[in-house]
């Protein structure tokens, strides 16, 4: 079963149950996923557009800001590797806000990412994300992410 399979069956079962079990990953769990978040830092930062594109499942989605959507580890590796040429100085540190473990190899992650360095006028600097890792022959890999900007809405009882 691929990756995106695997998610819509979770995500079924969830549906027909109402709900997903979710937890706090075991120390070992989160020892994992802080390396393999590390790794991915580390690769986006020497700007290795190959390498971090392994961090990602061979089938994954991703939509990117501005809503492109991304397919498969060819797509992130170009989206990552124009990014780069575009931005030589780009640098980037992330914050995990949360992880909630799902099975003993599925994982959704949520934090803020923020860049540095940027060329391209205007780019934002920061925002959230949502990635759902799943653990694919003992390496946690990214098989669904969302990236979107901070918004403020009006208050709901503003004057």
């Amino acid at each position: 079963m691929n990756c995106r399979a695997f998610a819509a069956s979770l995500f079924a079962m969830a549906v027909m149950v109402g709900t997903l079990p979710a937890k706090a990953p075991s120390d070992e769990v989160d020892r994992q996923l802080t390396a393999a978040l590390d790794n991915w830092v580390a690769t986006f930062n020497k700007h290795d557009a190959q390498a971090i594109a392994t961090e990602y499942s061979t089938d994954c989605d991703l939509v990117a800001l501005g809503g492109a959507r991304l397919t498969g580890r060819a797509a992130i590796e170009n989206d990552f590797a124009e990014t780069f040429a575009k931005n030589p100085d780009i640098k980037t540190k992330i914050t995990v806000e949360s992880r909630r473990q799902l099975a003993p190899d599925v994982v959704i992650e949520d934090g803020i990412w923020e860049e540095f360095g940027h060329s391209q006028p205007g780019f934002p600097t920061k925002g959230h994300y949502s990635s759902v890792l799943t653990k694919i022959d003992g390496k946690w890999q990214v098989v669904h992410e969302r990236s979107w900007l901070p918004t403020k809405l009006p208050s709901v009882n503003a004057e």
